[in-house]
């Protein structure tokens, strides 16, 4: 939607990302502005949704973090598996984004 089409101000569009930001981080206890950016007013996020994002992400990192030991451990070098499950194991995550993405063109 452009801008000059919208019934609230910039200014009103920045308070209530503003408020949204905050509402959300005193509901979750677990965002901060660095770490999250919002899209606007379509961004709703449910307090479900932000543990399972938090969830998904910690599980993403934890993968990771295991194969790398494995391959250090094994002494073996493999970016090719790293990539392969990097792909999987961010794919609910990549999916969203694009969705949102799509939404907001």
């Amino acid at each position: 939607m452009r801008t000059e089409a919208m019934w609230y101000s910039k200014e009103d569009l920045d308070t209530f990302k503003y408020a949204l930001k905050h509402d959300i981080a005193k509901c979750s206890g677990i965002l901060d502005d660095a770490r999250f950016g919002f899209m606007g007013l379509e961004s709703f996020l449910t307090e479900g949704l932000i543990k399972h994002i938090v969830l998904m992400r910690k599980a993403h990192v934890c993968a990771i973090l295991i194969e790398q030991a494995r391959q250090r451990d094994s002494n073996v070098k493999s970016v090719e598996k790293l990539a392969r499950l990097s792909a999987i194991s961010s794919r609910w995550s990549r999916q969203r984004s694009h969705a949102i993405a799509v939404r907001h063109m």
